[in-house]
């Protein structure tokens, strides 16, 4: 588990959040370590080399993670997921058109997502499409 219940307590209250206010010890330490789960499967799992879950961010976003989902219980499940944003493209006899990205395909597209968190660990992941070897050129490339 990433961080400690009081120490996550306290980050949510020093941010005005009081999500957690009520909750019991359990609660908070079930929360957490949801939270945990999905920060190591979602994001550590996939640190370029160099990088392990000691990265100050990991206890962070574990944090931010455990507020959503002690907010909406639901969003540890798949009830809202990138592979399923669209957009409306027509009215008359109503057309949705599909909004899915490279990294929506795949079961990466099955996580909820939070837009902070996806920005935090940005710098430090694989990304779904990087070729895992290839060259760099510094300079003109002409």
């Amino acid at each position: 588990m990433y961080g400690t219940t009081t120490l996550m307590v306290a980050y949510a209250t020093t941010r005005g959040i009081t999500v957690f206010a009520g909750a019991t010890e359990l609660q908070l330490t079930a929360v957490l370590t949801r939270a945990s789960d999905y920060v190591k499967y979602r994001y550590v799992a996939f640190f370029i080399g160099g990088y392990d879950d000691t990265l100050p961010i990991v206890e962070e976003a574990a944090y931010l993670v455990a507020i959503a989902g002690y907010a909406s219980p639901r969003f540890f499940d798949a009830q809202s997921k990138p592979a399923q944003t669209k957009t409306l493209s027509q009215v008359g006899k109503i057309r949705w058109q599909p909004q899915v990205s490279e990294s929506a395909m795949g079961y990466d597209g099955q996580f909820n997502t939070l837009a902070l968190v996806e920005a935090m660990f940005d710098p430090y992941i694989v990304k779904a499409n990087a070729s895992k070897a290839g060259f760099w050129v510094v300079g003109p490339t002409t």
